[in-house]
């Protein structure tokens, strides 16, 4: 609006008070000039003049036309950071969301895992009393169980954490405890796409870079509206003026329409200096969309990485989650029949513990590389 406001020219209401060293006319001399005219005309020291003035542009050499593409263009610009900004809260809501979820599993299998130790403690104790356990043996139960307990501290603090950083990206004041409703679906697999295709669509669909090629332009546009400023300019002004003397009566009001033509010569020894200015930022702002092309590149590059990566985790995770499970149980059943080892014991629900952690947190990592895939490559939500 701006941009274009500058097309309608200027106007102004305007005033002016003078007090001269003699009497002047109070308006100009209009002819025919005659005897009887001079005598007729006003002549006072004090004067008032006011009224309104006037300028439109006729010709510019392009400036105001180039500058309403630079600012069309810098809208656009505006209006695409903008966008991808929004797409980079909402992903960093959904892995802050994630990673509560993954926090909160770990604690709920370290308090099952803590629960579960408890008992063994219990009954290690009684293992010793009986003389079927040697003290060795069951302060090895002591200490896992103890190691246990120190690990549901730290979850609970870092579930405290992560609840609080979530509070903190959704714009919450103070402590938030949120009530969340579990995500384990496991995500579909997505299309076979190659890496030329992805990233073609993260050139075509990613708003922060289409923002920086839009800022590139506008500093083109820009640079030539410096440019332009070398042309002639021509413009329409004019005036409408009441003009007031302290010892004379009313006259009439003056106007005048004036068209005004400007070729600039002195003035163009410094706009040599500002359209090089002008064209080196415009340069600049190239490089900047030319970098963040290659920066869009690199992050599909990275998305497909982390995909396979936690693709990768993922199956690790259910295959551990179901190992760990199995050994555990055998485990307990080789020590309660007294065949089986405290330490190899401890070990499988260790193993246990971690394969079920390591289930969520690769489900959620999952989900989120999926979600960043979707981010980098401009395609929104979940490809």
């Amino acid at each position: 609006m701006q941009a274009y406001a500058r097309h309608l020219g200027e106007g102004d209401l305007v005033a002016s008070g003078n007090r001269f060293e003699g009497a002047r006319l109070v308006r100009p001399i209009t002819g025919p000039i005659t005897p009887a005219t001079m005598a007729a005309m006003p002549f006072d020291r004090d004067q008032l003049h006011f009224g309104a003035a006037w300028q439109i542009p006729l010709f510019a050499g392009g400036a105001l036309v180039r500058g309403d593409r630079a600012a069309r263009l810098a809208e656009r610009a505006a209006d695409a950071q903008a966008s991808h900004a929004l797409d980079e809260v909402r992903y960093n809501v959904r892995a802050a969301y994630r990673n509560v979820l993954a926090t909160r599993h770990a604690l709920d299998v370290s308090l099952a895992y803590e629960q579960a130790l408890t008992q063994d403690d219990v009954s290690a104790r009684l293992q010793v009393e009986t003389e079927a356990w040697s003290a060795a043996d069951a302060a090895k139960v002591s200490f896992a169980l103890a190691s246990a307990r120190a690990r549901r501290a730290a979850l609970t603090a870092q579930l405290q954490s992560s609840q609080a950083l979530l509070a903190a990206i959704m714009g919450e004041d103070g402590a938030v405890t949120y009530e969340l409703e579990d995500i384990p679906d496991e995500p579909a697999a997505l299309p076979q796409r190659s890496l030329a295709d992805l990233s073609d669509a993260a050139q075509t669909g990613r708003r922060d870079l289409a923002g920086a090629r839009a800022a590139a332009e506008a500093q083109e546009e820009r640079a030539g509206a410096v440019r332009a400023g070398f042309w002639p300019q021509l413009a329409l002004a004019g005036s409408y003026l009441w003009n007031r003397g302290r010892d004379v009566g009313r006259v009439p009001e003056t106007y005048e329409v004036t068209l005004q033509l400007r070729i600039p010569i002195l003035s163009d020894v410094g706009r040599v200096f500002a359209a090089r200015e002008a064209d080196a930022v415009a340069a600049q702002a190239a490089e900047r969309a030319r970098a963040k092309e290659l920066e869009v590149r690199g992050q599909v590059v990275d998305a497909l990485g982390r995909l396979d990566a936690a693709r990768a985790g993922f199956d690790a995770g259910k295959a551990q989650r179901a190992l760990g499970a199995e050994v555990a149980r055998v485990e307990k059943l080789k020590l309660e029949s007294g065949r089986g080892k405290v330490e190899d014991y401890l070990a499988a629900r260790a193993q246990a513990l971690e394969g079920e952690t390591g289930y969520w947190q690769g489900l959620y990592g999952l989900q989120s590389a999926y979600d960043y895939l979707a981010l980098v490559t401009g395609i929104g939500g979940t490809p």
